[in-house]
């Protein structure tokens, strides 16, 4: 029997105070005095945006401000337009960046990608001094199209803000530090600019520890524990300009949910005419797509016209910033069943740590075949692991016969893991690829972003080169000037597709030469081609860099290490027990999951209890409990009761009645 130790993604950010209304999309603003949640004069802070129908791409848009013309300018809190004069009490003045880029908040709802409700093109500058500017924005439930239970079991959340916060002199605003030190940024008072977002009333933290922050200035990845800029975020210290990146977290919904977003930006003013501009965006979106089918992707591509993209993303399961520490019942305790019903009370610390640089010999890559005894969406997050690359889009994005140079660098892993990353895989056993297992994933778009499918590109010896890569790991060093035909264009829409297989120099002339590259993924999976094989066996490589035309993977390849207890900041909000059978003559399974209702934090542990006589109690079997924090409170009443709710993190509790 495999030995099962539990894992995480920890996920999530500050709540909002303000009631998002159904199908709405909302605008609150506080100076901290004052709180303004509806149209008020020059100023329009809500509309009704129900959930689209079909599946197309639906975009819908809240211009904030309203005057006669452009650019606007509004005073707040009175809502009076320039050129009218503002009145005494008057905090702030709210404006357009420009006329061509009016103050708005977009909910971009995907068809097929991720969605994004965005707040841009606005400017505040402060009338008065010490103040807090707080805006909350979102949509309702309804106001998205619902996620169906594949797509909710484990989707992947992002948030980006960028511009600047400045003096009248153009120097950094006065409430921000210069970012050096990591005392600089050590507490949620410390931030100058902080934007938060919460998704499905589950907290998204940008640094797996505390509900502070999502992204935050002054950041500085120099100090990787407190508020990092993320993979391409930026503080200028001298001007106060930033670009801040949540580099992406998951979280859960037990079934198909309608998504909720709620984001809050807040801002600390210390003198009269200091200037917050979000030139771009402030950002939250939820990707459509699983994470083992590149959820984290298309976050990032959500993203895109904030943060510059040839980047690349890492969707790694086996590498989480968080674990649980049992203290009761204690890693392979044994407990005795008693003549009647007992109780069995479950207590669990939380550790997390931050990520680093990689070390030269990479980052695991996994994909399990046997998931049923993790979880929740631990399970289903480790059917793949990927690092892909995401060129830049637009007039110039990367055509297909533009890649240059396209090479890999891995070691594909066969045997048993003896010192596993994550702990709860000591025993398994890992093969060689098999139909597929090993490939990259090259998808495609005609010049105006409509998709055109994906290609393969197989990385073994055998079977079309789709079995047997242990070994023969040079494969990866140069992709593109491969001599084999081990290129399968055969998913390809319309008249693009080719049988298998082609030499990858041959598909980069004709049509499908001239297709733009949304992104290319190296993938560690279930077999792929054909996809019915048995699910048996599981695939282990470990990924140390790649490179896409000279930019390449290995600067944003990272491990999780500092661990430490969190204490003071934790929540029962999302958090969830499940207790799994794992061995005995019967009722195999998930027995038992404790809801956030029935969990409290004593003395800095989540603590609960579970009755024997729910778990179907047999004597000698094993059982391992986990602790869950990052799942919704949406709970499906047609769900069975003992569904898991969230995503579940390593360690397990192993615990065998007597």
């Amino acid at each position: 029997m495999r030995k099962v130790l539990l894992s995480l993604v920890c996920a999530v950010v500050l709540l909002g105070t303000a009631t998002v209304s159904d199908a709405n999309i909302t605008l609150s603003i506080s100076d901290g005095t004052t709180t303004v949640s509806a149209s008020k004069g020059g100023l329009v802070l809500t509309k009704s945006s129900p959930a689209p129908s079909g599946t197309l791409d639906v975009t819908d848009t809240m211009n904030i401000l309203t005057c006669p013309t452009r650019p606007c300018r509004v005073y707040f809190p009175s809502g009076i337009v320039h050129p009218a004069l503002p009145l005494s009490t008057d905090t702030f003045i709210i404006q357009d960046v420009a006329s061509a880029t009016p103050a708005k908040i977009t909910k971009f709802d995907s068809g097929a990608s991720a969605d994004r409700v965005s707040m841009s093109g606005i400017k505040f500058t402060a009338r008065a001094a010490g103040k807090i500017l707080t805006v909350i924005y979102g949509n309702g439930s309804g106001d998205l199209r619902a996620l169906t239970s594949t797509q909710s079991a484990s989707y992947s959340v992002s948030a980006a803000f960028s511009g600047f916060f400045r003096t009248s002199a153009g120097l950094r605003a006065g409430a921000c530090k210069a970012g050096t030190l990591s005392t600089d940024m050590d507490e949620v008072s410390e931030a100058c600019v902080r934007l938060s977002i919460t998704l499905n009333a589950t907290e998204v933290n940008g640094q797996g520890t505390a509900p502070s922050t999502t992204v935050a200035v002054p950041c500085n990845n120099a100090f990787p524990t407190v508020n990092p800029c993320g993979t391409g975020g930026l503080w200028t210290a001298t001007t106060g300009s930033f670009t801040g990146v949540n580099d992406g977290r998951s979280i859960s919904c037990p079934s198909s949910c309608s998504p909720v977003h709620r984001s809050t930006l807040t801002a600390r003013f210390n003198a009269i005419n200091d200037v917050l501009q979000l030139t771009a965006s402030t950002h939250g979106t939820m990707s459509n797509i699983p994470d083992q089918s590149g959820g984290a992707e298309e976050s990032a591509l959500a993203l895109a016209g904030e943060v510059p993209l040839n980047r690349w993303v890492t969707t790694a399961p086996s590498v989480e910033r968080c674990r649980a520490e049992w203290k009761s019942p204690a890693i392979r305790e044994t407990r005795n069943i008693g003549p009647n019903p007992s109780t069995i009370p479950l207590s669990t610390e939380l550790h997390c740590g931050f990520l680093a640089q990689a070390p030269p010999e990479g980052i695991p890559l996994i994909s399990l075949a046997d998931t049923g005894l993790l979880p929740g969406a631990a399970s289903t997050r480790y059917e793949a692991s990927r690092v892909t690359f995401l060129p830049e889009p637009g007039p110039g994005q990367l055509q297909f016969k533009g890649i240059n140079t396209l090479s890999v660098s891995y070691d594909v892993f066969v045997g048993q893991d003896t010192s596993p990353t994550d702990r709860r895989l000591e025993d398994f056993q890992y093969v060689d690829c098999f139909n597929g297992s090993v490939h990259l994933a090259i998808q495609l778009v005609d010049s105006k972003g409509v998709g055109l499918g994906e290609l393969f590109v197989y990385l073994g010896t055998e079977n079309n080169f789709k079995n047997k890569c242990d070994g023969f790991e040079s494969i990866g060093a140069d992709i593109k000037n491969n001599p084999d035909a081990r290129v399968d264009a055969s998913q390809l829409l319309g008249g693009l597709a080719v049988p298998c297989c082609s030499k990858f120099s041959d598909l980069q002339k004709g049509q499908i030469g001239n297709a733009r590259v949304r992104k290319i993924a190296f993938v560690v999976s279930r077999p792929i081609s054909p996809p019915s094989d048995p699910l048996t066996e599981n695939y282990k490589v470990l990924f140390k860099d790649a490179n896409v035309n000279g930019i390449t993977a290995v600067s944003s390849l990272r491990v999780v290490t500092g661990e430490t207890r969190v204490t003071g900041e934790l929540s029962t909000n999302g958090v969830s027990f499940v207790i799994t059978k794992l061995t005995g003559t019967f009722g195999l399974g998930i027995k038992k999951v404790i809801p956030s209702s029935e969990i409290t934090i004593i003395g800095g542990k989540f603590a609960g209890s579970v009755n024997t006589n729910d778990i179907d109690p047999e004597s000698g079997a094993q059982y391992g409990i986990s602790l869950c924090p990052n799942g919704t409170e949406q709970n499906d009443p047609s769900l069975p009761p003992n569904t898991p709710l969230g995503i579940c993190i390593a360690d397990q509790a192993i615990m065998t009645l007597l």
